[in-house]
């Protein structure tokens, strides 16, 4: 029996289908390649974040808190500023600032290129004494580097252990130590990496406000004279941002 030729409809699904077929299998190609492209990048930036450690961190039998040679990062990284160091985390880097909040998405501490970025400060901090909330950001890495536990702070068993609220903070002209007070998710947006305010007023309310937000009381008064610490990252669908701000203390 003869068989019958299909009709330009049915090839016109065939087409459809092996195209989607097509374009699915690409689909999953790109994803796999873009993973293993960040797996690789994120992993250099470990090697170079264990290099620092190593290289630019001692510990003397007078404090139980690492000392920062900054000649030495400054050596490697003119636009180092600062030593962000939150252990419960696995925070552990350098702070570098460039003129910009985009370099650092994509360039690691050596300056060279690489997805996973490296922890950098927004470019409107002045680093003087003046700020009042200095901004960190850093990848959501998916792997334990960078930001990507930031979300613990939104769970209940961390947050039941006070040691693990205390952030380290170092720059070449001191070594201070922030309480965490508020932690949270929330649209992209500009109102949390505001860092100059009008008036001791609205930064009261500032202050009011990202402390309302966050999902859990640290029972810390803030007053206008505080100086804050602001850590952010992705969500890992990229869609909206994990939250932590904390007081100098």
């Amino acid at each position: 029996m003869t068989k019958k030729a299909p009709t330009t409809k049915t090839t016109i699904q065939r087409i459809v289908l092996v195209t989607i077929a097509i374009a699915s299998v690409v689909g999953i190609f790109i994803s796999v390649s873009s993973l293993i492209k960040w797996r690789l990048n994120s992993g250099t930036n470990n090697d170079i974040k264990e290099r620092i450690i190593k290289e630019a961190t001692t510990t003397t039998s007078e404090s139980s808190e690492p000392q920062i040679d900054f000649d030495k990062l400054k050596s490697q990284n003119s636009d180092t500023v600062a030593y962000l160091r939150l252990k419960s985390l696995n925070i552990d880097y350098p702070v570098v600032q460039t003129t910009n909040n985009s370099y650092y998405l994509n360039y690691n501490f050596d300056k060279q290129y690489n997805i996973a970025g490296w922890i950098f400060a927004d470019y409107h901090n002045r680093f003087d004494g003046t700020d009042q909330n200095i901004i960190i950001y850093g990848h959501n890495s998916h792997d334990d580097q960078m930001f990507s536990l930031l979300y613990k702070t939104q769970e209940e068993s961390w947050q039941a252990d006070p040691l693990n609220q205390i952030i380290s903070f170092a720059t070449p002209t001191e070594t201070a130590k922030y309480q965490i007070f508020s932690t949270y998710t929330t649209d992209p947006e500009e109102y949390y990496i505001t860092t100059d305010f009008p008036s001791i007023t609205a930064y009261q309310q500032f202050l009011n406000t990202i402390k309302s937000r966050s999902n859990h009381d640290f029972g810390v008064e803030l007053t206008e004279n505080d100086r804050i610490l602001t850590l952010s990252s992705c969500t890992p669908d990229a869609k909206h941002r994990i939250v932590v701000h904390a007081k100098k203390v």
